[in-house]
């Protein structure tokens, strides 16, 4: 006696792929990053970015990403990222011109700023 014929299964979505922050579907939404060129700031004779600027491209506090950076403190010479002194950080202060006001809003260390390897070296922490 001969067998029935099966119906044939319905393909299966493309797995979702892994990703640093979870999984990562078609659908999901891009977001525009922000302009990095007005970020760049030149102290030391380098072309530096603040802390708090690759900590908000890649979605961290600025906190985080300083811890991150002190527990991979090897991956980062003194020519990538360093801190800045108290007159380096008054002086790119006055240039910024944004002042937070509230309880918890100012630093409380002086800012770390990253040069061009530096900002690439932190996409691999």
């Amino acid at each position: 006696m001969p067998q029935p014929a099966r119906a044939k299964p319905k393909p299966r979505p493309p797995p979702a792929r892994a990703g640093r922050t979870g999984p990562v579907r078609p659908e999901a939404e891009l977001t525009a990053a922000p302009a990095v060129d007005t970020r760049i700031y030149t102290v030391r004779g380098f072309r530096v970015m603040l802390d708090q600027d690759p900590a908000e491209v890649y979605g961290v506090l600025t906190k985080a990403l300083n811890q991150a950076v002190d527990r991979n403190e090897k991956r980062f010479p003194p020519t990538s990222a360093f801190r800045l002194a108290p007159e380096e950080w008054d002086s790119l202060w006055s240039q910024i011109v944004t002042i937070k006001t509230g309880r918890g809003q100012h630093r409380k260390y002086m800012p770390r700023v990253f040069t061009e390897p530096g900002a690439v070296m932190l996409a691999a922490i």
